[in-house]
């Protein structure tokens, strides 16, 4: 589940953010569905493109937060 409240969208456990300023999928760790974490993820960027201007910080449960939402938006899932 993914929630946004007051300009931060909470990710959970849906993703992580990396030192390098992106994010990833959280594998099979913290999902029974690695490959479809990863396609869902990606999907979750598109719809929330047209509500950009609303999120401010993505935080999730095991990383630090990340200013803004463009991670999301320019995250694609690994090809298999």
């Amino acid at each position: 589940a993914v929630f946004l409240f007051d300009g931060v969208l909470v990710m959970g456990d849906t993703a992580q953010a990396l030192k390098d300023g992106t994010i990833s999928a959280v594998g099979d760790r913290f999902s029974d569905d690695p490959e479809k974490s990863e396609k869902e993820l990606e999907k979750l960027g598109s719809r929330l493109a047209e509500r950009q201007a609303e999120i401010n910080w993505m935080a999730f449960s095991h990383t630090g937060p990340i200013q803004g939402i463009q991670p999301l938006l320019d995250y694609k899932a690994p090809q298999r």
